[in-house]
C-alpha cells in the first residue's frame, strides 16, 4: 500500500493541534518540567514517530508553543489598549489574562524554566530568543509611547509578577491581590514616563521625535 500523501495544509493542522494540546499540558502539568513526548502524542492522538516529523524534540515543541504565547500576548496588549476603558484596568486585564487567566502559561513557567529551555536547544533558539526579546520591546515602545530603559524596567517588573504567579505555596487569592498590586504600580511608572515624554515633545515641537528622544536622554 502506497503511503498517505499528507499536503501543507493537513501537516499545518496537525502541526497547530499538538501545540494546542502541548499548551494545554502546560496547565494539566502545572509546568512544562514533567511533559513528556508520549504525554503529547496521546493527547493528540498521533503515533510517537509522527510528533518527530513535526519537530526535532519535546524542547523544541515547548519553545515554539511559549513563543506564540508571548506574540499571541502583544497582540492581545495591543487590542486592549485600544478599549474604552481606564488605563489602570487595561493593564490590569491583560497582566490577569497572562498569569492567572484560563489561557495564559505565565502561572506556569518560571524564567529558569525558559532559560533551561533554552539551553537544551541548539543555538539558533537562542537567537530566536533573542529576537523574540526584542520584538517585544519593541513592540511595548511603540504601544505605551516609551523608550527602552523604561520598557526594559517594566519587564524586569513583570518578571516579579511571575514570580508571584507560579509559586504552588500562595493561595489564588493571595496571588490576585499581589498581582494586582504590582500592575498597579506598573500602571503609575507608565503613565508617569509617558507623561513626561508628551510633555518634552511639546516643548520640542520643532524637532523630529528621534531627536527628542536622543535629547532627553532615553
Amino acid at each position: 500500500m502506497a503511503p498517505k500523501i499528507v499536503s501543507e495544509h493537513e501537516r499545518a493542522l496537525t502541526r497547530q493541534t499538538i501545540m494546542k494540546q502541548t499548551r494545554k499540558l502546560i496547565a494539566i502539568k502545572q509546568g512544562i518540567r514533567n511533559i513528556t513526548v508520549d504525554d503529547i502524542t496521546q493527547a493528540v492522538g498521533i503515533a510517537k514517530g509522527s510528533f518527530y516529523s513535526y519537530f526535532a524534540s519535546k524542547e523544541a515543541c515547548l519553545y515554539d508553543v511559549i513563543e506564540q504565547a508571548y506574540e499571541t500576548d502583544l497582540m492581545h496588549l495591543e487590542a486592549i489598549m485600544t478599549e474604552n476603558i481606564v488605563f489602570e484596568t487595561k493593564m490590569e486585564k491583560f497582566v490577569m489574562n497572562i498569569f492567572l487567566g484560563a489561557d495564559g502559561i505565565g502561572r506556569y513557567i518560571t524564567s529558569q524554566d525558559y532559560e533551561i529551555l533554552l539551553r537544551r536547544l541548539p543555538n539558533e533558539y537562542m537567537k530566536r530568543g533573542e529576537y523574540l526579546t526584542e520584538t517585544t520591546v519593541s513592540g511595548m515602545m511603540e504601544i505605551f509611547s516609551l523608550a527602552r530603559p523604561q520598557v526594559e524596567s517594566i519587564l524586569v517588573m513583570l518578571d516579579c509578577i511571575n514570580n508571584v504567579a507560579t509559586q504552588t505555596a500562595l493561595t489564588d487569592e493571595i496571588k490576585e491581590e499581589t498581582i494586582k498590586t504590582l500592575t498597579k504600580a506598573i500602571a503609575n511608572y507608565i503613565k508617569e514616563y509617558s507623561e513626561h515624554l508628551e510633555v518634552r515633545i511639546s516643548q520640542f515641537t520643532t524637532f523630529p521625535i528621534q531627536d527628542l528622544l536622543w535629547l532627553g536622554g532615553y
